[in-house]
């Protein structure tokens, strides 16, 4: 299902602290978190999932995580695409995440979805 390889390319990348793939499910944390800034009351992961909402990606974020859930039919390909979306994502430019946060009123708090 899931790209063990790609998922472990990810967790490399600046923006991210940990990948973890459990089945269907795919949670990265990001980096915020390590660097003591992110707890689960933090909304570091909402600014991502907006993004990749906009993409057409469901995604769900819990704090400073955001986790992305296949069906136990998805294709292999399908979740490349969505592994592909989250790291577009991720690779935008800073001023994107700092605007986003701008918009909360610079707020870290949690969200209901």
């Amino acid at each position: 299902m899931w790209d063990e390889a790609a998922a472990a390319e990810l967790s490399h990348h600046p923006r991210v602290s940990k990948v973890v793939v459990v089945g269907s499910v795919l949670a990265v944390e990001l980096a915020t978190a390590a660097a003591g800034v992110g707890s689960y009351g933090s909304a570091a992961a909402v600014d991502v999932v907006a993004w990749l909402r906009q993409r057409g990606v469901a995604a769900r974020p819990l704090g400073p995580v955001v986790y992305l859930m296949a069906t136990p039919t998805s294709s292999r390909g399908k979740c490349e695409w969505l592994l592909q979306q989250l790291r577009e994502v991720l690779d935008q430019e800073e001023g994107v995440w700092s605007a986003a946060a701008a918009a909360r009123g610079g707020r870290e708090e949690g969200v209901l979805v």
